[in-house]
């Protein structure tokens, strides 16, 4: 990028020039400034030779002024030309980013897809797997029951000024669910993809969970405008009709703006980086 060059305010030189042509008219208008009775080249008299001075001073800051208007006339260019890249750049990060949008909307439906399958994409090693810590069940005999997030929604952001109070509607799904013990874990994204630990709530403990009975629970958060969007985890453990014990680990994501109901898995990117902060925190 080019640099702007110094330049002065035109409107000095106007008060300069005026300044001078009030001399010069002064000089020239009191007196003579040329005697025809001396030789040609001693016919200017002291008035007449200061009159050519302030002439030439005249003319050399008029070209001063000249110049002073080209430097002004470059300093435009390059604030054009900024203005110009600036807005060149504005457009392509606008294009990169609903290019990024619309692939994390895919992303996230083939990974939502994925994990009604029973099944995970892993984006570093470029495979699929089947699901293995978000449920560990031993299927003795009869559908196990499945444990989830139908819902999660911000539904007062006003109670307290700076918390959101965020409702989550909770699933048995398949069968019963005997003897639930759950908690949800809270967590605040930056744009950095830096995580914030907000704490823990027990929601369930030793509780039946009838097959497809919504059950819901409240929690606050901390409202902070830093956050791109938070991240909960829902881990525990129910057991089967038949005492058979089934542990769920599951991370959900929710964005502040979402106004509508909505359950959102968290990328396995954004997962890997959950667990490794909860392993790096200790946090239990």
């Amino acid at each position: 990028m080019k640099e702007k060059i110094f330049t002065i305010e035109n409107i000095y030189f106007i008060i300069l020039i005026a300044i001078i042509t009030f001399w010069l008219t002064m000089v020239t208008a009191k007196g003579s400034l040329t005697n025809n009775r001396r030789k040609w080249w001693k016919r200017l008299t002291e008035r007449g030779r200061i009159a050519c001075y302030i002439g030439l001073l005249l003319a050399l800051i008029l070209a001063l002024q000249e110049f002073n208007n080209q430097r002004i006339s470059y300093n435009n260019n390059i604030d054009l030309k900024n203005a110009q890249d600036s807005s060149a750049t504005m457009i392509t990060q606008g294009v990169k980013k609903g290019v990024k949008t619309e692939t994390d909307k895919l992303f996230e439906n083939l990974t939502i897809a994925f994990k009604k399958q029973g099944l995970q994409y892993d984006s570093i090693k470029n495979t699929v797997t089947k699901i293995k810590d978000s449920v560990k069940t031993t299927i003795i005999n009869g559908e196990p029951p499945l444990i989830e997030f139908v819902n999660i929604q911000i539904i007062d952001s006003s109670y307290f000024r700076n918390n959101y109070t965020i409702r989550f509607t909770l699933k048995s799904l398949n069968s019963v669910s005997y003897n639930t013990d759950l908690i949800i874990e809270s967590f605040g994204i930056f744009s950095d993809r830096k995580i914030d630990y907000m704490g823990n709530v027990r929601i369930l403990s030793k509780t039946t969970l009838p097959k497809e009975i919504s059950f819901y629970q409240n929690m606050i958060v901390e409202k902070d405008s830093s956050f791109i969007f938070y991240a909960f985890r829902l881990r525990g453990f129910y057991f089967k009709h038949d005492k058979t014990k089934i542990t769920i680990d599951k991370f959900y994501t929710l964005e502040p703006k979402a106004k509508k109901d909505n359950v959102k898995y968290t990328t396995p990117e954004m997962e890997n980086d959950l667990r490794n902060y909860i392993k790096k925190k200790n946090i239990k």
